[in-house]
């Protein structure tokens, strides 16, 4: 199923975002966020004769995404897949950012203002981009899809380069972990959330949000979201099944809580 942006926007209710008290970036909540990881983000030494993941591990993924002050991290083997998977319920700090797509592996430094957190972000979704590029390419998906991918990541250094501006300060250097490509179920369940539900966001926080910046990046941001939504569309017929049918309640887990109604809302439409 197609969607495109201005019906995601319609159908969810994101133009209502912006009476929600939690419209806005910068600050910090505690949580217990559900995170699925494939063995794309499993390291050598990571999980036990047993089979079972290592606490120093776990705590390590959790903060790829996103987390800090990890108080509990517990890990539950998936058997989705036919490698090592883990969902992991990750009570930590989070902080409440206008993201759009983060790569695996990249771990915010959460220091300096929100515009360095910002440039820091916009340039850990070059990454994300180029990564998507390459898996996208792997997999044999249409060259518009790939080639849509490149251009988003040159939109990317230009965002990168105005939020720093903004900032006063260097474009930010993201601490990204490479990984090898993934699977394309892997991959379907990473843009349900990197890309619907954060771009989705991200692209209606452009367009509404006053400050000149996101003026000036608020068209980028609705390609962005439309191409995740175009990924998706291609990789609905691919991915197995019984993982798509799980896509819905991974989606509603793996995002913060401002963004819970409107991944709900989401998963309804499509991952059900």
């Amino acid at each position: 199923m197609r969607m495109s942006v201005a019906e995601v926007f319609l159908l969810a209710g994101v133009p209502l975002l912006a009476g929600c008290p939690f419209f806005g970036c910068g600050g910090d909540y505690e949580s217990t966020r559900s995170i699925w990881v494939s063995d794309g983000e499993i390291q050598p030494g990571d999980v036990d004769a047993d089979g079972n993941l290592q606490a120093e591990a776990c705590t390590r993924i959790c903060e790829a995404h996103g987390a800090t002050d990890v108080t509990g991290c517990e890990a539950t083997p998936s058997t989705d897949t036919g490698g090592e998977a883990f969902t992991l319920e990750c009570e930590a700090t989070y902080s409440l950012e206008c993201d759009g797509r983060r790569p695996p592996g990249f771990r915010p430094r959460r220091t300096g203002d929100v515009w360095q957190r910002r440039a820091e972000l916009e340039a850990a979704s070059i990454h994300a981009f180029l990564r998507l590029h390459r898996e996208l390419t792997a997999h044999g998906a249409p060259s518009d899809l790939a080639d849509r991918c490149l251009s988003a990541a040159r939109d990317e250094v230009r965002h990168a380069r105005a939020m720093a501006r903004v900032a006063g300060t260097p474009v930010p250097r993201p601490r990204v972990r490479r990984h090898r490509i993934r699977s394309l179920d892997a991959i379907a369940r990473d843009n349900a959330v990197e890309g619907c539900v954060h771009e989705t966001w991200a692209a209606a926080v452009a367009h509404l949000d006053p400050h000149p910046v996101y003026r000036e990046i608020a068209g980028d941001e609705a390609r962005h979201a439309q191409l995740a939504w175009d990924i998706d569309a291609w990789l609905g017929g691919r991915a197995r099944p019984d993982l798509r049918r799980r896509a819905g309640a991974r989606l509603v887990a793996s995002v913060p809580p401002e963004r819970r109604a409107l991944a709900e809302r989401l998963a309804g439409m499509l991952w059900t």
